[in-house]
């Protein structure tokens, strides 16, 4: 595995809509995190009546993070986006009619230094490098994935399209201090709503 810059992270919710959620998924032990690095997700999830909201959001995370974890595939790219669909398809199971599912996710691992992105549906992704912020969202239609290095000062902004509308890279510059505060020093953040 490559040399890991210092971690330090910090999930906030912006708002308090209970269809947003963001969460940082734990490697089951130290040689797994050693293979796998950490996992971040944000989601934005709209589920017909029918379905128990907090059972989906925790069959959701737990599928995503075991078919992450547990992946037998070399690549981290190539389990990232199998744990993405794998985790859509537990989704897609519990509705009766898969077309009132409204699904948006940013997903983001970090092994070593290198940071693989994952995107489905209307969702954001910043990098802070430098004094500057830059879009590092994958462009595109369905499950999109890239890989990048990060360096030991950036900060990973993952989001949902109403904080990227709210929120643009040349907002966050202008108003760096604010959230400079808000992330105390955080070198993740997850942000699925603003106000």
């Amino acid at each position: 595995m490559p040399t890991a810059p210092s971690l330090t992270a910090k999930v906030q919710t912006i708002g308090g809509s209970a269809k947003l959620f963001a969460r940082r998924l734990m490697p089951p032990s130290e040689e797994v995190a050693q293979a796998r690095g950490e996992l971040w997700a944000a989601l934005e999830l709209n589920l017909p009546a029918e379905v128990d909201g907090n059972l989906a959001i925790k069959i959701f995370f737990d599928s995503l993070s075991e078919s992450y974890f547990s992946s037998n595939q070399e690549s981290c790219l190539t389990a990232l986006e199998q744990a993405m669909l794998e985790a859509r398809e537990r989704l897609v199971g519990l509705v009766t009619t898969p077309e009132a599912l409204s699904f948006n996710l940013t997903t983001a691992a970090l092994w070593g230094d290198v940071l693989y992105l994952g995107q489905v549906g209307a969702a954001v992704a910043y990098l802070f490098r430098e004094g500057s912020f830059e879009d590092i969202g994958v462009v595109g239609v369905g499950l999109r994935v890239a890989s990048g290095r990060v360096q030991k000062d950036d900060t990973v902004i993952l989001g949902n399209a109403s904080f990227g509308q709210q929120w643009p890279p040349s907002r966050l510059a202008a108003s760096f201090n604010q959230l400079e505060e808000a992330t105390r020093g955080a070198r993740w953040v997850c942000w699925p709503e603003s106000r």
